[in-house]
């Protein structure tokens, strides 16, 4: 079953938002581990650092519709309005069931590919990018 994909990216213009009715996610994390070798022991001490980033895969089909009925057009004006929200050079919003269960609720796009196919009202999108979460940083120094 797909779970509807929901981007959303503040710009100076104002807020964009798509909804992607035909999304595929991926995700993936790596654990930041430091490796030790001691001398006279086989093997390494294993040093747990912390949880890196989610890499998102995405992969979203649009295709032209008008009043929720599908177009046999191609969807430049939907591809044009996807194209915006990923070209932000900011976090974007996203929320999906499936992303939600990971707890990722902000991505930034690391790049993002769309090849031509011969099906004219559909273009398939592959989205790469990863999780982000805002962060505080709090000093207890002043001078």
């Amino acid at each position: 079953m797909l779970c509807p994909l929901h981007l959303r990216a503040q710009t100076e213009a104002g807020t964009l938002e798509v909804e992607l009715v035909d999304a595929i996610a991926a995700v993936s994390r790596e654990r930041r581990i430091v490796s030790t070798a001691m001398a006279g022991r086989d093997g390494t001490v294993k040093e747990y650092i912390n949880e890196g980033d989610w890499a998102v895969n995405l992969v979203v089909g649009i295709q032209a519709t008008e009043s929720g009925r599908i177009l046999d057009e191609y969807p430049s004006d939907a591809l044009r309005e996807l194209r915006k929200i990923l070209d932000v050079k900011d976090r974007i919003e996203v929320a999906s069931e499936f992303l939600k269960i990971f707890d990722i609720t902000h991505i930034v796009v690391k790049n993002y590919a769309a090849t031509q196919t011969t099906d004219q009202n559909y273009q398939a999108v592959s989205i790469s990018a990863v999780s982000d979460e805002a962060v505080e940083i709090f000093s207890n120094e002043y001078k």
